[in-house]
């Protein structure tokens, strides 16, 4: 089986030209958040014995991440952030009021954009259709026939 099988090195490309773009690694994301880093930064941030400097370079790391709502309360690194915010040393709450800024304007706008709708074939359409006509004919209000319709499609 041996003799078939013939491994060559990979050789570098030729024309000399590379690419200078690097995959990113998952800690590198804005988006993938790990708890633990989180509950490790509450931790050292609530801790007085710091240093500024250790305080200031953890907030810059954080200030990359876009945690949700629901991780910043279960960890408690929101309330730990807000709260530098009124440190004493200036270039520290400086850098907290950074971070908070940008999870608040972050998550703000998450909550404020629109869900998505996704496309029905014809039939559910027409059925949509049919369920909406019936309740506004009920009710005689196509505002709250609409709404209700759409809460019972998702349900």
């Amino acid at each position: 089986m041996d003799k078939f099988l013939i491994k060559k090195t990979k050789e570098p490309p030729s024309s000399g030209i590379s690419r200078g773009m690097k995959q990113a690694s998952l800690h590198q994301l804005g988006g993938v958040v790990i708890l633990e880093d989180l509950t490790s930064a509450n931790q050292q941030l609530s801790n007085p014995e710091i240093s500024p400097d250790q305080k200031i370079y953890i907030l810059n790391k954080l200030k990359n991440k876009k945690p949700a709502k629901e991780i910043l309360k279960s960890t408690g690194i929101g309330r730990t952030v807000h709260r530098l915010c009124r440190d004493e040393n200036p270039i520290v709450s400086c850098a907290a009021n950074e971070v908070y800024g940008f999870w608040k304007t972050h998550i703000l706008h998450l909550l404020r954009r629109k869900p998505i709708e996704v496309e029905s074939d014809a039939e559910t359409k027409r059925g949509r259709a049919s369920a909406k006509k019936m309740i506004n004919l009920a009710l005689n209000n196509s505002v709250i026939a609409e709404e209700i319709e759409i809460h019972v499609f998702i349900k």
